[in-house]
């Protein structure tokens, strides 16, 4: 019976490490030169307001002071208490209420930007010169980012058994094909968090094809490393806590894995696993837990204080109706994940063959996706506010579309391969036409649609709150065409019977206004 039950398991080629070619690392490297140069190309010009900019307050104080406190005249800029800064009511000091390495992770471009000007100043305080500047090194920030992020989406493809050029339209199709595009771009934390997953699932995938070969030589690195990335996104976002559970158990589960080809008692197995792993996991729970109450006992007072009960409309952010998250984050025009990451829709074709070729990676993917899923449902501000597309689902959209990958394998059943072939085709064709509906959002100031909502949604027009709850590229492109004379943008057409010349001239300024190019080779003062 034993012999019988280790030949069953067998590692398949699926679980085997297979060196990179020379020809896949010098694609890597071309694909990786060629988004450098588009990414600075299309980099923007204006700054994303809001969280990250309250954040980076913080670190100009750490570079100038040694002290990551913010001055209350700061604080009094930023909206309602609570809302971007906490106040420590022991010590009267101010804090950035986010996780706190997001203060260190600003701290590279900004001594950059200390060391060229001489000073650090607050986004309020800056000349237009400094302003620039402080973009540019952002925007330089971001693309090493970036870059990062596509050199994880390409290997983690070429794991899955891609040939190069299909890695390249998965990296092209995840990078520019959806709402990710705007993240890329976009001066704030989303992008963190995707390079850190995406790095702790590549250290995951080698992680478990390296024990299930047999091979030791480099399974401690891959298995530090998973830790590493997960403690880097539980001190980005709090949040991402309920990953240890998911991440310890499946390396247990890898480990039993490997066991289970000379062992077949189930309680052997689990013993095995977790006496194999129980120092190195001691060590990171001790270590991150200590890192966590430090920084919330230092900036908020209490070890147990995230930092969110301060402001009334988070103070019980757990108690959002599910029913709308679960239902929004599928179907809802401006938060459906399907609608911004198309690449999902097609992934649904491959799903049940890729996940039975790739059970134990895949099912980890699976499972944080539902768990983060139902537990932002639940948040009281699941929509993310002012915010473009289900950013809250961001960090996980580009490993759930790994199924597409199947599209472009070679068909076997001659009946099947010109469903295939269409699949792919339309598949093109949609990445494409959702390249270009990214376009006509990125092209535009990050807030532009966000004011414009916020503008319109006073009239308190049924006709009109109903356009305003269109996909942000079709408001987008509804605001250029107005801008360009092509067509009177449609809720500025449905007030103007009710309106008169002087107040409809008003309503076309501001239109005019939001368009403002945020393309660096569009701009105008370029």
């Amino acid at each position: 019976m034993q012999e019988k039950h280790c030949t069953n398991n067998i590692p398949s080629d699926s679980d085997l490490i297979v060196p990179y070619t020379r020809v896949q690392i010098q694609i890597g490297i071309g694909l990786l030169l060629v988004l450098a140069f588009l990414l600075m190309l299309f980099r923007p010009v204006l700054l994303y307001l809001g969280d990250p900019v309250s954040v980076r307050y913080s670190t100009i104080q750490l570079i100038e002071e040694g002290t990551i406190n913010v001055n209350q005249s700061v604080v009094k800029k930023f909206g309602a208490r609570g809302q971007y800064f906490f106040e420590n009511e022991k010590t009267g000091l101010w804090y950035p209420k986010y996780g706190i390495l997001n203060t260190l992770l600003y701290v590279p471009p900004l001594l950059v930007e200390r060391v060229v000007e001489g000073s650090l100043e607050g986004v309020r305080d800056m000349s237009a010169s400094q302003l620039k500047n402080r973009v540019f090194v952002l925007n330089l920030y971001n693309i090493l980012f970036s870059l990062g992020i596509a050199a994880y989406l390409y290997f983690i493809a070429l794991n899955y058994g891609a040939s190069p050029k299909v890695a390249v339209i998965y990296v092209f199709g995840c990078l520019f094909g959806t709402f990710l595009w705007n993240y890329l771009r976009a001066q704030t934390f989303e992008i963190f968090q995707l390079c850190f997953f995406l790095g702790l699932y590549y250290s995951l995938v080698r992680y478990t094809r390296l024990v299930k070969s047999g091979e030791t030589r480099m399974t401690k690195t891959h298995f530090w490393l998973i830790l590493f990335f997960t403690s880097l996104l539980v001190l980005e976002k709090l949040a991402f806590v309920l990953l240890i559970p998911i991440v310890l158990a499946w390396i247990l589960w890898i480990d039993m894995q490997f066991k289970n080809l000379y062992e077949s008692n189930n309680i052997s197995l689990w013993k095995y696993a977790f006496r194999k792993n129980l120092l190195s996991f001691t060590v990171f729970l001790a270590g991150l837990m200590m890192l966590v109450f430090w920084a919330n006992w230092h900036r908020f007072g209490s070890p147990f204080n995230t930092g969110y009960a301060q402001w009334e409309q988070e103070k019980h952010f757990l108690t959002g109706n599910p029913v709308d998250g679960l239902y929004g984050f599928l179907f809802d025009k401006q938060k459906s994940i399907f609608l911004y990451f198309p690449l999902l829709i097609f992934a649904l074709f491959r799903f049940r063959s890729f996940l039975k070729k790739y059970t134990v990676e895949f099912v980890f993917v699976l499972t944080v996706f539902f768990t983060y899923y139902v537990f932002n449902s639940f948040f009281i501000n699941w929509r993310g506010n002012w915010c473009y597309g289900p950013r809250y689902l961001l960090f996980i959209l580009p490993l759930l579309s790994l199924p597409v990958l199947n599209l472009f394998e070679s068909e076997k059943n001659i009946k099947s391969r010109p469903v295939s072939r269409i699949l792919r085709g339309t598949l093109i064709l949609t990445l494409l036409m959702s390249a270009f509906c990214q376009t006509c959002v990125n092209m535009m100031a990050f807030e532009a649609t966000f004011s414009t909502i916020d503008y319109y949604a006073k009239a308190k027009n049924e006709q009109i709150n109903s356009y305003l709850k269109s996909p942000f590229w079709i408001i987008n492109l509804d605001l250029l065409r107005h801008k360009m004379g092509q067509k009177v943008f449609p809720p500025l057409r449905i007030l103007k019977p009710n309106i008169s010349d002087k107040s409809f001239q008003k309503h076309s300024a501001f239109i005019n206004s939001q368009c403002e190019s945020n393309f660096f080779f569009l701009h105008k003062s370029q």
